[in-house]
């Protein structure tokens, strides 16, 4: 595209959809103030969506679908109060779609579609009425059931499907053959079983002690603690060194999303220790034993 494009200040419509137009959307889009139609969907057009193109406040349609744009939406979309139309769909754009676009109240069509969104999907404004084929095919949306995509868990980050793919692969490389704490130690008749069940006391912690160094790790290691939240025999692995690893971070939280009280990191060396019970009493919470008001941990 010519760089002499963006000087037509007082051009209306630009409508380049369908050819092969390369490069970038350059800074200098903000000085068609008088655009109300930008088409250039159907393109090679890559990098990121300037944010300056939040200028354009007399825009009513804006379509740059089927691009290889990346990088996140920018926040400045909020600002064009004029938008009735926006189509980004069939791109490479990333990140979470931004709250302020709930300020787009004369927006009746948008399609973000086929790209790599991730996060909660706003309820608000123009959102309040849009559908499913609006949103279909990104890396790991969330929100209202109408709109086909799972729910949002609170309190945590969602996890990408790429990171959850990495973990799942990972997994049976670091289990080895003697499988989770809950069927090693819990189940009778295995092999494990009778491994664990002949450690003195002193070996059965020596091999818990990865586990709690893990925790550590997780509660200290950085500087916003991460919770686990679901600390439990299945979801600690053996490896062939009888070694025990955490495994499983489906649940976990980040402190400062359940800075509410929600959750805490006690919360995960309390299910810790009652794991450790039951593997040192070989007894599950619903043993036949735990009548009368009496449970593992009394």
């Amino acid at each position: 595209m010519p760089s002499s494009l963006w000087r037509l200040k007082d051009i209306m419509e630009i409508d380049l959809s369908s050819n092969a137009l390369s490069g970038r959307i350059p800074l200098e889009i903000s000085s068609l103030r008088a655009l109300i139609l930008l088409n250039l969907s159907t393109n090679q057009i890559s990098g990121n969506i300037p944010s300056t193109i939040g200028g354009l406040k007399s825009l009513l349609n804006l379509s740059l679908a089927q691009n290889k744009l990346q990088g996140p939406i920018p926040e400045s979309l909020g600002n064009m109060i004029s938008l009735e139309f926006l189509d980004l769909s069939q791109n490479f754009l990333s990140g979470v779609i931004l709250k302020s676009l709930e300020s787009l109240v004369q927006l009746k069509y948008i399609n973000l579609s086929y790209n790599l969104l991730h996060g909660e999907i706003p309820d608000g404004g123009p959102f309040k009425s849009s559908t499913a084929e609006s949103f279909m095919m990104n890396e790991d949306l969330c929100g209202k059931p109408q709109l086909q995509v799972h729910p949002c868990k609170r309190g945590y980050k969602q996890w990408s499907t790429k990171k959850t793919l990495l973990i799942k692969c990972l997994l049976p490389v670091m289990l080895g053959s003697f499988g989770s704490v809950y069927k090693g130690v819990l189940s009778s008749g295995q092999l494990v079983a009778v491994k664990i069940f002949h450690l003195d006391l002193e070996g059965a912690l020596r091999s818990f002690d990865a586990e709690s160094s893990a925790l550590e790790y997780l509660h200290h290691g950085s500087s916003t603690p991460t919770i686990h939240c679901d600390v439990k025999p299945s979801n600690v692995l053996l490896d062939d060194d009888m070694v025990a690893h955490l495994s499983d971070f489906g649940m976990a939280k980040l402190l400062e999303y359940g800075s509410k009280g929600v959750v805490s990191i006690k919360g995960d060396v309390y299910s810790y220790g009652i794991m450790l019970m039951k593997v040192f009493t070989r007894k599950k919470p619903t043993d036949d034993m735990f009548v009368e008001g009496l449970s593992l941990r009394d």
